[in-house]
């Protein structure tokens, strides 16, 4: 499959860590409940190097690249364990083709620390688990991307 510019940068933005970085996962670490997860990220936005991702409070899903050139739409849904995004990218370019990623951040924890991997339909991902600080760290209260968002989509092919 032939990836665009804007979907190689998708794809960077969600990159791990090489797996000397992983922690050793306890015995005794159990999945979160699906409902701490969901409350985590309702009606937050999280910032990554490359994007950011709105997480709405009716199951929604939008995100933006930082460089403004491309966008998501999609919806997301918690589990047990993990919390995962569905969504098709698509860049400012009339040649761009939408790009579906499905994507999740699985956590457990042992009593206070959280551990969190990554996993991916698509990206690079391993299956080791970090123990800190956690991503949920990242999420910020409130929309702060709807009009990065708004003006990029503006620029999209008719």
């Amino acid at each position: 499959m032939k990836t665009s510019i804007f979907a190689t940068s998708i794809l960077l933005y969600l990159s791990v860590s090489p797996a000397s970085a992983f922690d050793k996962l306890p015995k005794t670490a159990k999945p979160m409940a699906a409902a701490d997860i969901a409350k985590a990220y309702s009606g937050k936005t999280i910032t990554w190097d490359d994007g950011l991702m709105y997480w709405g409070p009716d199951g929604k899903v939008i995100g933006v690249t930082s460089k403004g050139d491309a966008i998501a739409d999609g919806t997301w849904d918690a589990a047990d364990g993990k919390i995962c995004y569905h969504a098709s990218w698509l860049g400012i370019k009339p040649t761009d083709k939408p790009y579906p990623l499905n994507n999740c951040f699985g956590y457990l924890i042992d009593g206070k620390r959280i551990f969190h991997n990554f996993t991916s339909d698509k990206m690079k991902s391993d299956t080791g688990w970090w123990g800190g600080p956690s991503d949920l760290t990242k999420l910020k209260s409130g929309n702060t991307i709807q009009a990065k968002y708004d003006a990029v989509k503006t620029k999209m092919p008719k």
